[in-house]
């Protein structure tokens, strides 16, 4: 697996990428970044697989590879002090193969493509990397709430509006879920599982948070999201499990999906209740 960027509590920005090899038990530092210009440090960007994509390739060979996708973030602009303002927030795309340490800048036609932000969430499913939700300033109450895909194959942005969906949020997680069956029709077409993250509701002295337990599905067939859970942890996975027959899959898996989100929201509820550090699992908010 990879990882990139990130910061300090101090507000340290880094500008690396570490790919860690299961086979070897080892980390290997990217030798190739691109120009810190082009690809300036970051944190609060999303790193995603994109399976290899036939006539999608970035790289200037052309070959088709599994790449990892870096999307957006922020930083802090040398010499200033953590303030509203200050901050840079990106909205660039970029591949990068690990195998071969190669990165290429995601190529984008037209003028369309998702506001800068940071804290978003991110994953790939039916040829697509679907960007959802994050914010653009630490002022309450800012957070976004769209919902974005970048097609691999056709290079292009598309703002997706369905009519309902989750609500403005950040610090959000989500998955593709490649079985999903959402039209009925016998067949897996895939779908983006969406949980949790916070809102900011007021900075007056402290900050305020709403936080979410909620689970939501998004459909690339059906264009809609469906609330899976409304809150994880009131949640009974047995009847959730007999209750998704719209999402036909073996039964063990289903149930096993809802016990692993139930867990993490029993995790995160605890957390929040330790008191405030200034953000999720003890990690203060930047």
């Amino acid at each position: 697996f990879v990882v990139a960027g990130g910061r300090t509590r101090g507000h340290r920005c880094f500008r690396d990428a570490w790919t860690y090899r299961v086979a070897t038990g080892s980390w290997t530092e990217s030798a190739t970044l691109p120009d810190p210009e082009a690809y300036p440090c970051r944190w609060g960007h999303t790193l995603t697989r994109v399976p290899a994509t036939r006539g999608a390739s970035p790289f200037p060979d052309g070959r088709a590879v599994e790449t990892v996708a870096t999307f957006g973030g922020r930083f802090l602009e040398p010499g200033e002090k953590k303030k509203s303002g200050a901050y840079v927030y990106l909205n660039d795309l970029w591949l990068y193969d690990p195998v071969a340490d190669e990165w290429a800048r995601g190529a984008v036609l037209g003028e369309t493509r998702p506001p800068a932000r940071d804290h978003h969430v991110a994953a790939f499913a039916r040829g697509g990397l679907y960007i959802h939700g994050g914010k653009l300033t630490d002022q309450a109450p800012k957070a976004l709430g769209d919902l974005w895909r970048y097609d691999v194959a056709a290079k292009r942005w598309q703002e997706l509006t369905p009519a309902s969906g989750p609500s403005t949020r950040y610090l959000h997680g989500a998955a593709p879920w490649p079985n999903a069956e959402v039209t009925g029709a016998g067949q897996a077409t895939g779908a983006v599982i969406v949980f949790g993250g916070e809102h900011i509701k007021s900075r007056k002295r402290t900050k305020k948070y709403d936080r979410m337990n909620d689970v939501w599905l998004f459909s690339p067939t059906t264009g809609n999201w469906t609330c899976l859970v409304e809150d994880a942890l009131e949640a009974d996975p047995n009847a959730l499990v007999q209750s998704s027959a719209y999402l036909p899959m073996a039964g063990e898996l289903a149930g096993g999906l809802v016990m692993a989100l139930v867990l993490v929201a029993a995790v995160l509820h605890a957390r929040f209740r330790e008191g405030d550090s200034g953000g999720p699992l003890g990690v203060r908010s930047p």
